[in-house]
């Protein structure tokens, strides 16, 4: 299954998006779609792009087509749905993430048996053996794994409506307005996140540099769906 880079494309973009000049005097100029909608403007392959991405990202995935054995929804749309496409998910939808910590906690491990942090809803068994099921319950969150203790929370499906824009935003930009140390005093530390190598910009500790890294993490981690960067597939 081929999965373009810019899945994104804009994928569900609601944009605000400010053309600003370096330091002129005009104000930005404000672009409002209605949400889910494409911006306006674009290129032919820029919308062919954003239809692609939309598709997919509605799509009910199955078995034999790589949907599992260990997932928490059937597509992305499912957690990212209210009121439209690319938005939050309800309060049922919350997934949870737990870690096996230890006296590293940079070395925090996923649970025995599962691929990522992310715990799955469906399926049984440990991920390399799993057996598919649409039954089943929700990995019980151990107390502690090998004397470790584990950490556990939930999580919500975050609002992705025009996060796409990220991509086009220089490092430059970025950096300059980090202020780990709140020196304007307006409450706020912000902080450029390399820990990838890259600087990101997606995810909710901006922990992704593109689109295709932010998107091919949560396939595969909430729906057990694999894709292969370097054949493209």
């Amino acid at each position: 299954m081929k999965i373009s880079g810019r899945f994104v494309a804009v994928m569900g973009l609601v944009a605000l998006l400010g053309a600003c000049s370096g330091g002129g005097s005009n104000p930005p100029t404000l672009v409002v779609t209605a949400l889910g909608d494409p911006l306006p403007g674009l290129t032919v392959d820029e919308l062919a792009a954003f239809q692609r991405g939309k598709v997919i990202f509605e799509k009910r995935f199955v078995p034999s087509e790589g949907l599992g054995p260990l997932y928490n929804a059937t597509s992305c749309a499912s957690c990212h749905g209210t009121p439209v496409a690319g938005g939050p998910s309800e309060l049922y939808r919350n997934f949870y993430l737990a870690v096996a910590q230890s006296s590293t906690p940079q070395f925090a491990s996923a649970l025995p048996g599962l691929p990522s942090p992310v715990v799955p809803a469906f399926g049984s068994g440990d991920h390399a053996t799993a057996t598919f099921t649409f039954e089943g319950g929700r990995k019980v969150i151990p107390d502690n794994v090998s004397g470790f203790p584990v950490a556990s929370a939930q999580r919500n499906g975050v609002p992705i409506l025009g996060v796409g824009l990220f991509e086009f935003i220089s490092d430059a930009t970025i950096l300059a307005n980090a202020d780990p140390d709140d020196a304007d005093g307006d409450g706020i530390s912000g902080r450029s996140n390399t820990d990838g190598g890259a600087l990101g910009r997606f995810g909710v500790k901006a922990q992704s540099n593109n689109i295709e890294l932010f998107t091919r993490a949560p396939l595969q981690n909430q729906m057990g769906v694999t894709t292969n960067p370097f054949l493209g597939s």
